[in-house]
């Protein structure tokens, strides 16, 4: 057993095993000579005075035979063998020379300077109990120690509260973001070290587990360092350039001497690519009454775009091709960026229609159309990216319905032409593109050469006109004459 220190606060409490008791003027024999090394000794003398000897404390051996220096030597011992008359575990105190007792001429004593050291020991455990071992921080007000009490205060007055803001939270890649740091409750009591700022800027991974490592920067976040727990020496605003596409979770760690908080915006920085291109849209006839006209150019993007015809409560299938377009390397039919491999950087997720049809349409690249009522509809087809980019494409008069019964109204163009118009008796509407118009040719030869000729052929040509026998097509259902 080790000779206990002198103290053991403030880390821990003192105790009788260390602050031990002693007691004064307790004296026996020694019964046997103590030879240097030995650790124990068998004493004789009254029993009862050997059982006043504290469990463990300090025994000194004198006489008044040898040199000066050498009378009185001291031990601690760790216990006490009251059957056998021995103290045992013993050490020699420091500072004391390890030599020879005789028997029965050695005093074995316990002796103090006062009667008052127990006391005070006492007194000494008591003010420790109150204080509190250095560092106990309390989880209650009003815990059992000083110490404990005031480092719950301290800890609710000064352990500091994270939180910040960012100048932008969406934009196109290259995308920088300047963060600045409003933590608050960053007091001090003098003692405590600085704040340290730690950030997590969720780049490529929001996980704080499987971060490399840390760095330190002050006002500016360089590229290529992504995947890093960043710590920010100085405080203040510090810079983050966003270089892919991604929706990112930022953390702030505020920490000191006396805790941490940590503040977390979900998903708070978005960065996107540039919109997508527009799509380009197939028409797939159906049925034989079905009729497309193609795009230009043929794979698009259209300068010109695709047209259907057909009848009324016909499906139609719209759908865009998957992969690369070739009239556009690096960009897909739906007018994604590709990557290396083909895939898209920023996929479309969602899919809207506007048909101005009589279905419901799933969030698809692929659809079908029907329509009950003729005219001329536009497409018009919204995509979202995972990224929360967008794009419009819209296909003016693109597609034409047809009905199964419609009029037709011919109008002069001019003088000397003719247009034709179509009528829905369902939609009860003009369709907005005319036909080709038709020249007009009067023949007004036959008034040559007879009285007043020029007369006639004034009031000929005021009443009379014609044009050229024509058939056209009229819907599916036959065809029109024109005289």
């Amino acid at each position: 057993m080790a000779i206990p220190i002198s103290s053991l606060y403030p880390d821990n409490l003192d105790s009788n095993t260390n602050l031990y008791e002693v007691h004064d003027g307790l004296r026996l024999r020694l019964a046997e000579d103590y030879t240097p090394g030995d650790t124990s000794i068998t004493v004789e003398g009254d029993a009862t005075i050997l059982n006043r000897f504290p469990p463990t404390g300090q025994i000194t051996l004198t006489e008044q035979c040898s040199d000066v220096e050498e009378r009185a030597i001291t031990f601690f011992y760790g216990a006490i063998d009251t059957e056998n008359l021995q103290f045992t575990q013993l050490e020699l105190l420091p500072g004391f020379p390890d030599v020879t007792k005789p028997k029965r001429i050695t005093n074995v004593t316990q002796n103090v300077m006062a009667d008052h050291h127990n006391n005070i020991k006492d007194a000494v455990i008591a003010i420790q109990e109150f204080l509190g071992i250095e560092g106990t921080v309390d989880s209650v007000p009003f815990g059992p120690t000083l110490e404990g009490r005031i480092n719950f205060l301290r800890q609710l007055v000064l352990t500091p509260r994270a939180w910040f803001s960012a100048d932008k939270r969406v934009g196109i890649v290259p995308l920088e973001v300047e963060f600045t740091d409003k933590s608050f409750r960053l007091g001090t009591d003098g003692t405590a070290g600085n704040i340290v700022l730690i950030w997590e800027f969720g780049d490529n991974d929001t996980s704080i587990v499987s971060l490399t490592s840390m760095v330190s920067f002050t006002d500016e976040v360089p590229d290529g360092f992504e995947n890093f727990l960043v710590l920010d020496e100085d405080g203040g605003k510090i810079k983050k350039t966003y270089n892919s596409p991604g929706v990112y979770t930022v953390k702030l760690t505020a920490k000191n001497d006396f805790g941490q908080d940590t503040v977390v915006f979900e998903d708070m920085i978005t960065a996107r690519l540039q919109a997508p291109d527009e799509a380009a849209i197939r028409f797939t006839p159906v049925t034989s009454s079905q009729s497309t006209t193609p795009g230009s150019p043929p794979e698009g993007p259209f300068d010109i775009p695709p047209k259907i015809r057909s009848p009324i409560n016909e499906i139609i299938t719209i759908e865009i091709p998957e992969g690369e377009n070739s009239y556009t390397p690096g960009i897909s039919f739906a007018g994604e960026q590709l990557d290396a491999n083909d895939n898209p950087i920023d996929p479309i997720t969602d899919w809207t229609w506007g048909l101005s049809d009589d279905l419901l349409h799933a969030n698809s690249r692929v659809t079908k159309a029907l329509y009950s009522i003729g005219g001329i509809y536009d497409i018009k087809l919204r995509v979202d990216t995972q990224f929360n980019a967008y794009r419009i494409t819209t296909y003016e008069d693109s597609i034409d319905i047809i009905e199964n019964t419609n009029l037709w109204m011919w109008i002069y163009n001019d003088v000397t032409s003719v247009r034709h118009y179509e009528f829905g008796l369902i939609s009860e509407t003009f369709k907005t593109t005319p036909a080709t118009s038709l020249p007009v040719i009067r023949d007004d030869s036959f008034l040559d050469n007879v009285p007043e000729s020029a007369r006639q052929k004034e009031e000929f040509r005021k009443n009379v006109g014609f044009a050229r026998r024509s058939v056209f097509s009229s819907e599916h259902k036959g065809h029109s004459l024109l005289y």
